[in-house]
């Protein structure tokens, strides 16, 4: 019974309604014919009204059927291939929206990772080097500026910190190595600017750390760790001059602020009213393009911009070493400059 249900409904489709829809189309133009002819009121046939509008009516139910033989096979059969072009545009365009969101969103993650990987190879870095020669001479060692034995306030030793050199590498530390002036091109994470105070400690009879470099906009904080009462004056040239006294036993967080807010052509002095002995270095600088030698003399500047720059190399025992350095610095390349000598002579204590 199924199967012949089936053949008959096939040939329906197949037969039947072909000739159907011809029925109805010869129907139709049957009906538009005589409407002409009955609306010319010609005279070799005359059409009674009535007629066309039997036709009408024949010609609707037979669409009607039509129609309606068409649906239930379709329903029938499952849907064509054009009810499946017309039922997937709104989820195929829904897909291929989420597929170009993906794609847009991998593109622009691709450019970002590309920016944060590729913008190193735009700048470049110079390392050096500065080097005493005849480091083992005793006039270049550590002078003792206090003895702590024979001393209550401070009973640890204090040693000078102005001259610092290796006696295996011949390295002079704690020499400022920096651009003269701010190029016109900063690395966007070097350009940033610390929030955080530097910290200035007056521990134990020295000042801690003995050399900072300050960016412009940015704060030291000065603090006393010891018991008794300690002071810092500094002397710069082009900002606030300040003459502090810190109470014992000030910690980070309760000390007293210093603004910096204008370059310094070479490192301020810092002394302590209080302590003769006692002093320190800063430089303040409106640029990230500076270092501080360490112990075996070395110096690295990262992420510079291409190009020429001048370099000064200061100490604090003998003021400049490299007034006009010239460095030529290449994108994504690292400059090596010589090694700096100088005479230890020029460093000895006078």
């Amino acid at each position: 019974m199924i199967a012949f249900t089936q053949v008959f409904e096939d040939i329906a489709t197949a037969v039947l309604l072909p000739a159907m829809n011809v029925a109805v189309g010869a129907t139709i133009i049957a009906a538009l014919v005589l409407i002409i002819l009955h609306s010319t009121q010609s005279k070799s046939l005359r059409v009674d009204v009535k007629s066309c509008v039997v036709l009408f009516l024949i010609t609707t139910v037979i669409s009607v059927t039509a129609s309606m033989m068409q649906s239930c096979a379709a329903e029938d059969n499952g849907p064509t291939a054009e009810n499946e072009v017309v039922q997937m545009p709104e989820t195929g365009k829904a897909s291929e929206r989420q597929e170009l969101k993906n794609e847009v969103s991998k593109h622009k993650l691709a450019e970002e990772l590309s920016d944060v990987i590729d913008i190193d190879s735009e700048w470049g870095s110079v390392n050096g080097r500065i080097q005493v020669t005849n480091p083992n001479r005793l006039d270049l060692r550590r002078r003792l500026l206090l003895n702590g034995g024979a001393n209550r306030l401070f009973p640890v030793d204090v040693f000078s910190d102005d001259l610092l050199v290796d006696p295996q590498s011949g390295g002079l530390e704690g020499a400022f190595v920096y651009l003269a002036k701010a190029p016109a091109l900063i690395h966007p994470e070097a350009a940033k600017v610390p929030v955080t105070p530097l910290i200035c400690d007056q521990a134990a009879g020295r000042f801690e750390p003995h050399l900072m470099i300050v960016r412009v906009g940015q704060s030291v904080e000065c603090v006393n760790t010891s018991t008794i009462n300690m002071n810092v004056h500094n002397f710069p040239l082009k900002n606030q001059a300040v003459n502090m006294m810190i109470r014992p036993l000030t910690n980070p967080g309760a000390g007293m602020l210093w603004a910096a807010k204008r370059e310094e052509s070479l490192p301020m002095r810092i002394a302590s009213d209080f302590h003769p002995w006692m002093q320190a270095y800063w430089l303040v600088l409106d640029h990230p393009y500076s270092a501080i030698t360490d112990q075996q003399g070395r110096f690295v500047i990262e992420n510079l911009p291409p190009g020429q720059h001048i370099v000064k190399i200061w100490h604090e025992r003998v003021g400049y070493i490299e007034r006009k350095l010239n460095v030529a610095i290449e994108p994504g390349k690292i400059t090596a400059q010589p090694t700096i000598v100088i005479d230890a002579a020029k460093l000895a204590t006078p």
